[in-house]
């Protein structure tokens, strides 16, 4: 169960049903021995990283003994949840419509940057000099931001765009910088960019009757502000 443990926990949570036979109608066949149940449910909770305490429940239905394990879902902070036999990299999991699916590497960053508060925006990209800037984009922001911090007016450009992580100390533009306002981004970082997914249902991951999740993808490059115009 390490791979639904994992994806409950780092998604919305959820409830096994154990005692149902999904490939025969769902009938009810029971389990045959709760004790062991337990035991082994507990055993491979103590398997994940950070423990998960499942909430297990018994009863008995039509004579025979279902049983039943909620699983919820983990705080941001202790995400993401995975198999300690596999490590973070290969055990990690999310859930998908009904499929327990391997998290990306860049998902897992993602949580390890929120909890570490990982400024991946500010890093600097010393291979590209300011050429890269939209002049008139730059110009704009500075315009705006005087006007709304008029003080600002005093100090020259280069040290506002320092104060607001478009440049760096030695004057090379940070991701941050890039992606409002280069003049095109994903030519420095192509993985920096939007995919739009047309899905055959309206819930994400979930086949419609002729067995198809996903119609169509598209991905959208450009600014910041130009990518959410697109989308909009």
């Amino acid at each position: 169960m390490y791979d639904t443990f994992s994806s409950f926990s780092n998604t919305s949570g959820g409830i096994i049903i154990f005692g149902v036979d999904e490939k025969n109608n769902y009938d009810i066949c029971g389990i045959t021995n709760p004790d062991i149940f337990q035991k082994k449910i507990t055993e491979q909770s103590l398997m994940m990283e950070p423990k998960i305490r499942p909430i297990i429940t018994i009863c008995e239905y039509d004579g025979k003994i279902i049983a039943s394990a909620e699983i919820p879902e983990l705080d941001v902070f202790n995400k993401p949840c995975y198999y300690s036999g596999k490590g973070k990299m290969k055990g990690s999991y999310i859930r998908v419509g009904d499929a327990d699916l391997p998290m990306t590497d860049y998902e897992i960053y993602s949580f390890d940057a929120f909890k570490y508060k990982t400024e991946d925006e500010l890093r600097s990209k010393e291979r590209i000099d300011k050429d890269i800037f939209n002049e008139i984009s730059i110009n704009a922001f500075l315009d705006k931001i005087i006007s709304v911090k008029p003080n600002l007016i005093n100090l020259d450009r280069d040290t506002i765009l320092k104060m607001n992580g478009i440049i760096d100390k030695n004057n090379y533009p940070t991701v941050c910088g890039i992606l409002n306002f280069g003049k095109f981004p994903q030519i420095f970082s192509p993985n920096l960019d939007i995919v739009a997914v047309r899905c055959s249902t309206n819930d994400y991951g979930i086949e419609d009757q002729n067995g198809i999740r996903f119609l169509d993808n598209k991905r959208l490059d450009g600014t910041i502000s130009e990518m959410l115009k697109t989308i909009l």
